[in-house]
């Protein structure tokens, strides 16, 4: 077996085109076409089209051959993958018009700044920030009251709505000077109906807050009392038919009476509760010999959803003037 020693090749005019050193070096003076597959330690490439591209300025192109950034990959359905043998699988892709990072293992996606965890998002899809072990949608936890917080703004930096913990105590705050602060529900969709506004004052209205109040409209006798003008029904809890007030929710209800007697009768009237008359609230007043008097009085009571409440004329007679001027009862939910 023979051996050729070469140094070096040599272009005609002279010039070193490749040269290799006793170590086994190679120098190249041109530039390297490969039209086969290639091979070496760390590398092996069997593409059949261009694959990789480093511009002179240092920009790496994957699919390009015009990189505009340090690593421009390009493609269909082009995909990032960091994986951990056995364990997360992270990516980054674009799909059409859609991007998007996440894991695609069973592991959570952590986000970090200055080296320290700030936020994840768990792999049920729970996010929690400065929380590493979310119980909700969204659970923030700090030690610190500022970064416990939520805020969501409007235009300016002085326009916003802010929730979250105040130096002991938590607090739902608008920030928007003037303005009020409201409450919805909704029982069909997309129509939200306003129940309770907070104005910039602090004063509270409920708008659909269950109340009635009407009046006596003409002489009324034993049985239950029936209100036959009415000044306001809001939520129509109360029945002109049956002179119940029917609760709409378990709670504590005002309860209020003012009647007129008949002249010179005694008027016994008891507050019922489903039919039966309660004896915490029995307005009473005894023939004084001559005239009109006048029973009042004012009660809270405990009741469930649907009880009804009522005043039935247990002997005597209720005056009813025009328009129920005279006579009257109140029906109002408190808590």
């Amino acid at each position: 077996m023979s051996t050729i020693g070469v140094k070096a090749i040599k272009y005609p005019d002279g010039d070193s085109a490749i040269n290799i050193t006793d170590g086994g070096n190679v120098t190249l003076a041109g530039t390297l076409n490969v039209t086969g597959a290639f091979t070496s330690q760390g590398i092996d490439d069997n593409a059949d089209a261009l694959a990789i591209t480093i511009t002179s300025d240092e920009k790496v192109g994957i699919g390009t051959a015009s990189p505009t950034q340090l690593l421009d990959v390009v493609g269909g359905s082009a995909n990032i993958r960091v994986a951990e043998s056995g364990g997360g699988d992270l990516r980054m892709n674009v799909s059409g018009s859609t991007g998007g990072i996440g894991t695609h293992s069973n592991h959570p996606l952590i986000f970090r700044t200055n080296s320290a965890e700030r936020m994840r998002i768990d792999s049920s899809g729970r996010v929690g920030i400065f929380e590493s072990s979310p119980a909700a949608g969204l659970h923030i936890t700090s030690t610190n009251n500022d970064l416990s917080k939520i805020r969501l703004g409007y235009s300016t930096s002085n326009h916003f709505l802010e929730i979250g913990r105040q130096a002991g105590y938590y607090r739902l705050a608008s920030f928007e000077d003037g303005q009020s602060l409201t409450f919805g529900t909704s029982r069909s969709a997309g129509a939200t109906t306003e129940r309770m506004r907070i104005n910039a004052d602090g004063q509270t209205t409920i708008s659909n807050q269950p109340s009635f109040q009407g009046g006596i409209g003409a002489l009324h006798g034993a049985g239950t009392l029936k209100c036959n003008s009415v000044y306001h029904n809001q939520g129509s809890h109360y029945s002109t038919s049956t002179g119940l007030f029917t609760a709409p929710v378990t709670g504590k209800y005002l309860v209020g009476i003012m009647v007129m007697t008949q002249s010179n009768y005694t008027l016994d009237v008891g507050m019922t509760i489903n039919g039966s008359v309660s004896n915490m609230f029995v307005p009473y007043q005894a023939a004084t010999g001559g005239g009109h008097q006048q029973v009042s009085g004012v009660a809270v009571v405990a009741v469930s959803a649907n009880d009804t409440i009522g005043f039935n004329v247990n002997s005597g007679d209720v005056y009813g003037g025009s328009n129920g001027r005279h006579s009257s009862v109140t029906f109002h939910l408190l808590s």
